[in-house]
């Protein structure tokens, strides 16, 4: 019963999953899947709880504290060769269709390969003093590119990046009428 669930019983529950056969033959469940896991259930939890009344009568489980039970000791590591900030800009100045300055502006504020493609026109904002702002909302999914209403998968939520000057220059030239998405009419994928 949700009144009888307590710390130790998610603790041991996400034990449990993290030893839980992966798709390859001898591993365990990737982190990922453990975070998406976690996801669900405190999705299931706060619904449970989603009265006022009913919950001030059950302690708030702490499920943000669970990782140290799931992640690796160590950071995995990736060896990608930094660029140097004029090679980049010389590469973004060298965006010679509004496609390719739509991509350029997207990539230099950060946004995730798979988001770039999905990223509207709507979905970029401007606050009370004028600044502009980009909040990705979808993805594209490589195999089908097909919109998808979500980014990253799992319980993290939307984030909004601001634009500087140069990106804003770049978002101009980008701008084609009667284009949805920033990257064009067409769909853009990780593939392009």
């Amino acid at each position: 019963k949700v009144d009888e669930v307590t710390q130790s019983h998610l603790v041991a529950w996400v034990k449990m999953v993290t030893q839980m056969p992966g798709r390859m033959s001898g591993t365990t469940l990737s982190e990922h899947s453990v975070e998406l896991a976690i996801a669900l259930v405190k999705l299931a939890w706060n619904e449970l709880l989603h009265d006022e009344e009913q919950a001030k009568c059950f302690e708030g489980l702490r499920f943000d504290s669970l990782a140290s039970l799931f992640r690796k000791a160590t950071p995995r590591e990736v060896d990608r060769r930094l660029l140097d900030l004029d090679k980049l800009l010389l590469v973004a100045d060298r965006a010679r269709t509004p496609k390719e300055a739509g991509v350029m502006a997207l990539l230099l504020m950060g946004v995730r390969m798979n988001e770039v493609g999905a990223v509207r026109w709507e979905d970029i904002s401007t606050d009370e003093e004028g600044r502009l702002w980009v909040e990705p909302v979808g993805s594209i999914s490589a195999s089908r590119r097909k919109w998808r209403p979500r980014t990253k998968p799992g319980w993290r939520e939307n984030r909004a990046l601001p634009v500087c000057d140069y990106q804003r220059q770049m978002l101009d030239f980008a701008k084609v009428e009667g284009s949805e998405y920033v990257c064009g009419s067409s769909t853009c994928s990780t593939s392009d």
